[in-house]
């Protein structure tokens, strides 16, 4: 519970606040964004090796390289510095391997990311996105009649 004294304290700094020079002011209430382009190179384009690179935000495909300039890449998201978009972007893709394998005939516990998945501190996401689309697959008879289908062929 705050007491009197606090409350008076808050309205005389909001009141001091617009007094304050704009950069000063904003450096208080504002919460920085991390910068995009971590510069990391991994495995991406197909490669054994690191063969992508972060630039600004979205990998770039190190193997191609004509005239001193990367020429391929820029529209795969980093999983490490843009990793909102990132998860935007392999949503779909995700949640669709999820209804596949309902339909296939395979077990919530089939989910791939829950040993773990190539980005670490994204598990938890995929994990969820895989279910999600398990479970929408669940309640659709379309989907609902492609895994009896299934089923009646493996028990065959």
């Amino acid at each position: 519970m705050q007491t009197r004294r606090d409350i008076v304290r808050t309205m005389v700094a909001a009141l001091a606040l617009p007094a304050l020079p704009i950069s000063a002011a904003n450096a208080i209430t504002h919460v920085a964004q991390p910068e995009l382009g971590c510069g990391e190179e991994f495995p991406w384009f197909g490669a054994h090796y690191p063969d992508a690179r972060c630039i600004d935000g979205y990998l770039w495909d190190l193997d191609a390289y004509d005239d001193g300039m990367l020429t391929s890449g820029g529209e795969d998201p980093c999983p490490y510095c843009n990793a909102g978009e990132f998860l935007a972007w392999k949503k779909d893709a995700i949640e669709e391997a999820g209804w596949i394998a309902f339909t296939d005939g395979e077990t919530p516990m089939d989910n791939p990311y829950l040993t773990g998945s190539r980005f670490p501190h994204m598990t938890d996401q995929f994990q969820r996105m895989w279910s999600e689309g398990y479970r929408a697959a669940a309640v659709d008879p379309m989907a609902i009649e492609d895994r009896r289908e299934a089923l009646q062929k493996s028990a065959a």
